[in-house]
């Protein structure tokens, strides 16, 4: 299981979200926590990194409430061989900027 935090600056290309690609050969789940407004827009950028890795296959089912989404991937050097990638992202309140 791999837990990311996307920064304050999400729009950065050295952020969790960039670097979920190299995640995606693991079989397993990745959580993203999410503490910008612009929890929609992260998600799908995120959603966007993982399909265009050069292992991935297919989507697989998301659920009802959108906030898990499975990935197939094949294994480098072996297309026929799957890995699952599911992909959880959490959407949390900002810190309150005064005591």
């Amino acid at each position: 299981m791999q837990v990311l935090e996307e920064p304050e600056d999400h729009r950065g290309h050295s952020g969790p979200v960039a670097r979920l690609p190299d995640l995606a050969g693991h079989q397993g789940g990745t959580l993203l926590f999410v503490r910008e407004k612009a929890f929609s827009e992260i998600v799908t950028k995120a959603v966007g990194k993982l399909e265009e890795h050069p292992n991935f296959k297919r989507r697989g089912s998301i659920n009802d409430f959108g906030t898990r989404h499975d990935f197939v991937f094949h294994v480098d050097g072996d297309p026929s061989r799957e890995v699952k990638l599911a992909f959880l992202p959490f959407h949390l309140r900002q810190a309150d900027s005064g005591s």
